[in-house]
């Protein structure tokens, strides 16, 4: 029921932004007509009251920005809610979402700054996107450096451990992962590897190793 009515809510707040911003309303969505395909159209139209509802909510809150994870949808939300309500915005972009190609080209041209987390997400975007904007793409590494050891008393593993913590996906490639470690063991490497985290190939996985 509350999710009903979020939805309500949010349908209402897109209602209103229209009549009382008509050229900006009708600026964004016509944006969305650029998308390569008529699927991801219908995809972007979906959420394009999602959009007028954050560009009231940012207008409201006097927002300074509006960042976003993904080029996707979510990203597609977000140039809406920049164009509605005048607030610059930004986004994050991995590697699934750069290979969707969802108005990349669009939103990169649009957006004030696009954060690639690895060189090779700056490659993938380049080969999609032709009038590239290097002033606003950067490469910020999605991770964090470990602050040094407080002891230097830990006792050091008897063999090598190795942990890969990431989604049971396809895309994670852990099947290779561990094809890399059965050729070390029939090497006569000794090593200790594990895997954190759920997903579609948990069985799949188990059933490799």
């Amino acid at each position: 029921l509350v999710r009903t009515l979020c939805s309500w809510s949010v349908l209402a707040t897109a209602v209103m932004q229209v009549v009382r911003h008509p050229i900006r309303c009708l600026k964004a969505v016509s944006m969305l007509f650029r998308s390569r395909n008529w699927a991801m159209l219908m995809r972007n139209l979906a959420v394009a009251p999602k959009g007028l509802w954050v560009g009231h909510v940012a207008r409201t809150w006097k927002a300074d920005h509006i960042h976003v994870q993904w080029a996707t949808t979510t990203a597609t939300i977000a140039m809406i809610a920049s164009v509605v309500s005048g607030v610059s915005w930004s986004l994050t972009a991995h590697r699934g979402d750069i290979a969707d190609d969802n108005l990349l080209a669009v939103k990169m041209g649009h957006a004030s700054l696009v954060r690639f987390i690895s060189r090779e997400g700056v490659r993938m975007a380049r080969a999609l996107v032709a009038d590239w904007p290097a002033d606003k793409a950067v490469v910020i590494h999605m991770g964090v450096r470990l602050p040094k050891a407080e002891t230097t008393s830990l006792p050091s593993p008897e063999i090598p451990v190795t942990m890969c913590t990431a989604n049971l996906l396809p895309v994670k490639g852990h099947r290779f992962l561990i094809e890399a470690f059965r050729i070390l063991k029939d090497r006569g490497v000794q090593g200790e590897l594990h895997l954190a985290g759920k997903g579609e190939l948990e069985n799949e996985l188990r059933a490799t190793i």
